[in-house]
């Protein structure tokens, strides 16, 4: 990130002028003499001194009391270019403990902010980095000498450059794993026993029965005899059931007044009384009638309660019996049930198999233990420590140029069959290695628009981030749409961008978009804005460069109310670089 700008004798500055850029979010007010777009040609002058144009070599106006520098911090160190009156004063410095010391100066210095601190082409960084919309994009260098051919010859020569490196990294894997085969050979037994210990491994992974504890397999194993208990339970319980039933049926006595003998008594009490109160003068002694009558009923009444008594003895024994029974039958449905499920869980049909594997898995993980000592104990020999270093150099080494490979894609030409075609052309196909070790020829400059979205196509295509069929990277296009959601409202958040620049915006279409596009010159400045945060916010590492985004002063070039919106997303964009905002 760019912490500090000095420059001091040119655009009318007599005085050092200093500018720290120490927030994330910053808008620094830079003189009145000055202007933005001359900061950003200063920045131009340090870091890419190779692209400046005449006309901005002349503003600049390099003399001896010039002196120009920034600060920056990049891989965790802070650097300062400084420069004076001409190309060769141009110096590279990192700081150390007793200041700055010299790394590089005139020409070599761009190599190494190209190679070493990550700067993108100038194009690149002119466009997004320093917001410099004013001037065409410039083409990327063409590839070397390749121009001066025709273009099937060019077509050629590119195949056969490609086929020459997939083969020279073909014949770098094929050399490593021949290397690999010998380190492994002199690792011995040990290698036999680290394959058998991976095989055992995964296959004691593939039977062992998580979760399963003795108690568990206790239940597996009495299975049949519990159930077979339980059905014994039951079955006796319900004879038991039925005898006591039968009991109680036998000891319940009928009701008093279902018994002849209670009728009659209360029959004789009743007449008795009844004789005795209308012939009270000659048959009142019948009276005493009543007393036998009474009698008989009461000893009925009594004999049943007697009788219920007695019978309530069995009732409680059958209550017993069947609370029993429902016991028994919850504990066989409770057993049943935990069978099941350490059968789901052991992902097993039944019991016997899950017994198999957890014997297999038991005597499995005794072997591996055995094994893993026995590895412990090679793994201890300065020899087998050399040779498995070596050969965990070389398993890495495969893998990084197997990755290699796998970039470069299908090559469907041999080098040898492209060699022929270009002796039928009349190259010779050492000449053709000598044209692409040439140095790249100068930068070609497309006849692009400034300011619009052909040049944010070219600029994601030139990034890595738009592929060769025209579709913007996932992140880009998610962090587009919602920055355009969010500063435009929610009909912008379906929008696309093909290869050719062709914006396209779910809401709008056809005549509408045309109309749009021709009316609303600050919304489209606004959708502008947005893909090119989203584009820089998402650079590759290896265009990271400085990491720092220098704007003009948003309501310039958008509404206010888009441009306060488009504010909180360069704050939230802070977090992940430097934004510098230059107020005049």
């Amino acid at each position: 990130m760019i912490q500090e700008l000095i420059f001091q004798g040119i655009f009318h500055t007599r005085a050092p002028v200093r500018l720290e850029f120490k927030e994330p979010y910053a808008a620094v007010h830079v003189p009145q003499a000055v202007k933005p777009e001359q900061i950003k040609l200063i920045l131009t002058t340090l870091f890419y001194p190779d692209n400046l144009t005449d006309e901005e070599r002349q503003e600049v106006a390099f003399g001896q009391d010039i002196k120009i520098a920034v600060v920056f911090q990049s891989l965790d160190r802070t650097w300062r270019i400084l420069r004076r009156d001409d190309d060769d004063s141009l110096r590279l410095q990192v700081r150390e403990k007793n200041g700055y010391r010299d790394i590089a100066a005139g020409e070599q210095v761009a190599p190494i902010l190209k190679d070493k601190l990550k700067f993108p082409p100038f194009g690149i960084f002119s466009a997004l980095n320093l917001w410099r919309f004013d001037q065409p994009l410039a083409g990327e260098p063409g590839a070397p000498g390749l121009n001066r051919l025709d273009d099937k010859t060019r077509a050629i020569v590119l195949k056969y450059r490609d086929a020459l490196e997939v083969e020279s990294i073909e014949d770098q894997i094929r050399t490593t794993e021949q290397l690999k085969e010998s380190a492994r050979q002199r690792l011995g037994e040990g290698a036999k026993l680290e394959d058998n210990l991976i095989r055992a491994r995964e296959k004691l992974k593939e039977i062992s029965i998580a979760d399963l504890s003795q108690e568990d397999l206790s239940l597996l194993d009495e299975r049949d005899e519990r159930l077979a208990g339980f059905g014994q339970q039951i079955s006796r319980l319900e004879n038991e059931e039925e005898n006591a039933r039968e009991e109680v049926n036998a000891w319940l006595p009928h009701k008093p007044w279902k018994n002849s003998l209670f009728g009659v008594g209360l029959v004789i009490a009743l007449t008795s009384i009844v004789v005795s109160v209308v012939f009270r003068d000659t048959l009142r002694p019948v009276a005493i009638a009543n007393v036998l009558g009474l009698g008989m009923s009461a000893w009925i009444a009594l004999r049943y309660f007697t009788d219920m008594e007695r019978a309530s003895v069995h009732v409680v024994r059958l209550d017993s019996i069947k609370r029993r029974l429902t016991q028994v039958r919850e504990e066989q449905v409770a057993f049943r049930e935990r069978i099941g499920h350490l059968l789901i869980h052991a992902g097993v049909e039944n019991e016997a198999e899950l017994l198999e594997r957890f014997d297999k898995s038991t005597r499995l993980r005794e072997i591996v233990g055995k094994m893993e000592a026995q590895l412990e104990k090679l793994e201890m020999r300065p020899a087998y420590k050399a040779a498995k270093r070596e050969l965990a150099e070389l398993e890495d080494s495969l893998e990084s140029l197997q990755a290699q490979r796998a970039e470069m894609g299908v090559v469907n030409f041999t080098s040898y069959q492209l060699e022929q075609d270009l002796i039928r052309l009349g190259i010779e196909p050492e000449s053709v290695l000598t044209l692409l070790s040439e140095e790249p020829e100068p930068e070609t400059t497309p006849d692009f628009e400034a300011n619009d979205f052909v040049r944010l196509a070219e600029l994601a295509k030139r990034t890595g981030l738009m592929s060769e069929s025209g579709v913007l990277a996932g992140p880009v296009m998610s962090m587009w749409s919602k920055i355009c959601g969010h500063v435009m409202g929610a009909r912008f958040k379906d929008i696309a961008l093909d290869g050719d620049g062709n914006l396209k915006i779910g809401g709008l279409a056809g005549e509408q978009l045309d109309m749009w596009a021709r009316t609303r010159p600050r919304e489209i400045a606004s959708v502008s804005t947005g893909l090119a945060m989203a584009l820089l916010l998402n650079l590759p590492s290896k265009l990271s460069g400085p990491n720092t985004v220098f704007l003009p002063v948003l309501a310039q070039q958008l509404s206010s109310e888009h441009a306060a919106k488009m504010e909180e997303v360069l704050k939230s964009a802070a977090r992940k670089l430097r934004v510098v905002v230059l107020v005049n």
